[in-house]
C-alpha cells in the first residue's frame, strides 16, 4: 500500500520495524482530536454526503438544502467514529463537529466540488487491488521495468473517482496541508501515483487527472 511505501521512503528503519518486525508505536489519547481521527471522521462524512449530493445534482451548488445534508452526514460520521476511536474531551469533540460542518460545506458547494467538468463521482472510498474492490479495480499492478524483475501488485483505497466521457479524475481529501508534497513525490509520497495508476484501468487510453 502507499502507506507502507511511505514508511519505507521516509525512514528505512521505520519500514523495517513496522512491516517486517510488526512493531507499532503506542498512541495516547489526548483531549483534542488527533489528526488521524480527524481525517477518518471527515472521510466518513464525505463518503455519506457526496453520493447523495451527486444523485440530487446538488454537488457544487450553494442550495439552501445542502447545509442540512452536511449536518446529517457529519452527525452520522461522528457516531461511527466515536464507536471505534477516542474523540477527546466532549466539549472539544462538539467543536470539532461544528468545524467539520463548516469545512465540508465549503468543499461540497465550492468551485472545486466538481473539478473535472461534467465528470461525476462514481467511486467513493473504494478499494483497489483487493477482493473487496469492484471487478475493474481488483488487480492493479506496476509492470516490471527490467528483465528479471517481477510485477508489483498494489492495494489501497481511493477517496473519490469521478468518471465522464473520456475523463477519469481522482480526488484525495486531506485534513491538513503538506507543503513538501511536490518534492516528496515518489520518494516518501506514493499515494496519488498509485491512485492514478489504479484509475487508468477504469478507462484505458484516457489520462487520469
Amino acid at each position: 500500500s502507499s502507506f507502507e511505501l511511505g514508511r519505507w521512503g521516509t525512514c528505512a528503519f521505520h519500514g523495517l520495524a513496522t512491516a517486517v518486525l510488526g512493531l507499532e508505536g503506542g498512541e495516547r489519547a489526548g483531549e483534542e482530536l488527533d489528526s488521524r481521527v480527524r481525517g477518518s471522521f471527515w472521510h466518513e462524512a464525505l463518503a455519506k454526503l457526496v453520493p447523495e449530493l451527486a444523485r440530487e445534482n446538488l454537488l457544487g451548488k450553494a442550495d439552501p438544502s445542502v447545509r442540512a445534508k452536511v449536518e446529517k452526514a457529519v452527525a452520522e460520521g461522528a457516531r461511527d467514529i466515536a464507536r471505534k476511536d477516542a474523540t477527546g474531551h466532549p466539549a472539544l469533540w462538539t467543536l470539532a463537529q461544528e468545524w467539520a460542518v463548516t469545512v465540508l460545506l465549503r468543499i461540497v458547494t465550492g468551485p472545486d466540488a466538481r473539478p473535472f467538468g461534467l465528470a461525476r463521482p462514481k467511486y467513493i472510498e473504494e478499494w483497489f487491488g483487493d477482493q473487496r474492490a469492484p471487478e475493474e479495480l481488483r488487480e492493479v499492478k506496476l509492470p516490471a521495468a527490467f528483465p528479471g524483475e517481477h510485477e508489483v501488485f498494489l492495494t489501497g483505497k481511493m477517496d473519490r473517482v469521478d468518471v465522464g466521457e473520456g475523463v477519469v479524475g481522482v480526488l484525495d481529501y486531506k485534513s491538513s496541508v503538506k507543503r513538501t508534497l511536490g518534492q516528496d513525490f515518489l520518494r516518501s509520497e506514493f499515494q496519488m501515483a498509485m491512485y492514478l495508476l489504479a484509475a487508468r484501468s477504469l478507462m484505458p487510453g484516457a489520462t487520469p487527472q
